[in-house]
């Protein structure tokens, strides 16, 4: 049998997987001098082998900037190239070892440079992760035993222009702890009987500061839990009953405990240790 050699696997998502419209950079270029875009479009295709090298790590980011504000005839700065642009990519991942276990895991990418990953270099590479794992039946019948940990590198979620944030009506769309922060998760489930379950669960939740959006764009980057740190501690109970079909009854408790070093971010009232505790009755939910 003939031994192959695997020296790099390429995802190929341009027109391929994510499509898009070159005309939409065209008219923002010529917005800034009149022909510019199709001046761009049509000297970077036909030097498309500047970007294959680029692509495969043979000339730096600086160098392939620099060419690219040359085509440009230096019309907009280098730290603009890119900007623009917002996408992302989220990889879900679950895995059974055992009847009854289960080990998951989700990332989600969305700014990441694998040629400087490699080199060692981090400072632009923006993504979050949550790996966790749960146990049913884990000693006592109807018991399940959750742990996860999370963290959201700085600048997740983030863009310099507003409308493609990931946000609607300034509520988050993300994972709730926001960027450059991390959670540590954990949680028991019973059923006590039909219809009767106890939830207890527990978080610790560290957040870092969140400067001016322009420095994401600007190396070196922030490191992770940067600026005035926020911590939070929250500790739950919750019991829920099925009176009669589709008719509940809940209950919950919670504790929580939180110090922040940024004096405008949390609410006055949010701060130390707060207690909340609520009752509800309701049909099909």
């Amino acid at each position: 049998m003939q031994k192959r050699k695997y020296s790099v696997i390429v995802f190929d998502l341009g027109n391929v997987l994510i499509p898009f419209d070159y005309n939409i950079l065209i008219k923002k270029l010529d917005k800034i001098k009149e022909g510019l875009g199709k001046h761009f479009v049509d000297t970077y295709f036909s030097n498309y082998e500047f970007h294959r090298d680029y692509e495969r790590g043979n000339i730096s980011e600086d160098k392939f900037i620099q060419r690219m504000l040359e085509i440009l005839d230096h019309t907009i700065d280098g730290g603009d190239i890119g900007r623009g642009s917002n996408s992302g990519m989220f990889i879900d991942i679950d895995y059974l070892p055992y009847s009854g276990y289960k080990v998951y895991s989700a990332l989600f990418i969305d700014e990441l440079s694998v040629s400087k990953l490699l080199d060692g270099e981090t400072d632009r590479n923006q993504f979050g992760f949550t790996i966790g794992g749960a146990a049913y039946d884990f000693g006592i019948p109807n018991l399940m035993v959750r742990l996860e940990y999370t963290r959201i590198l700085p600048w997740v979620y983030s863009n310099l222009i507003q409308t493609q944030t990931y946000t609607n009506s300034n509520y988050l769309l993300g994972h709730y702890i926001g960027q450059n922060a991390d959670q540590i998760f954990t949680q028991l489930d019973y059923r006590l009987l039909r219809g009767f379950e106890l939830k207890f669960w527990g978080e610790y939740i560290r957040r870092g500061g969140f400067s001016d959006v322009k420095n994401q764009y600007e190396e070196p980057g922030e490191s992770f839990l940067y600026g005035p740190r926020r911590n939070e501690l929250n500790i739950g109970f919750e019991t829920s009953y099925e009176i009669m079909h589709e008719w509940f009854a809940k209950a919950f408790y919670q504790y929580s405990h939180i110090t922040d070093e940024d004096a405008e971010r949390t609410p006055e009232w949010q701060l130390g240790v707060n207690h909340s505790f609520g009752f509800s009755v309701y049909y099909g939910l």
